[in-house]
């Protein structure tokens, strides 16, 4: 069993970026400008963590995201391809919620 005391990345193995919650709290200017560098995993004691990470950092993994499109964003191709695509059967009972000519569009 890991010991609950010990920072570990993602991979499982001990972060070289960690402060515990304590550290956090005693040392916060310490344990900010580590995240300058890197993110930090802030381990609490009851074995949740949190990590710490530059505002750039976060807004770089927030861009990262997948975002969802309305069909009004999609490009005349995009909406040509999807609509070229064969209707799975087990979704055919669907068919009737769909607008009569909908699929005429052009």
């Amino acid at each position: 069993m890991a010991d609950p005391n010990v920072a570990v990345d993602w991979s499982g193995k001990p972060a070289s970026g960690a402060a515990t919650l304590d550290e956090l709290v005693a040392e916060p200017e310490r344990v900010a400008s580590a995240a300058d560098a890197a993110p930090v995993r802030i381990e609490r004691p009851d074995g949740a963590a949190l990590v710490l990470l530059t505002a750039a950092e976060f807004d770089r993994l927030r861009l990262l995201e997948p975002k969802a499109l309305h069909v009004s964003e999609l490009t005349d191709e995009e909406m040509a391809a999807m609509l070229s695509q064969p209707i799975p059967p087990e979704l055919e009972r669907f068919n009737d919620e769909i607008p009569e000519g909908w699929f005429d569009r052009g």
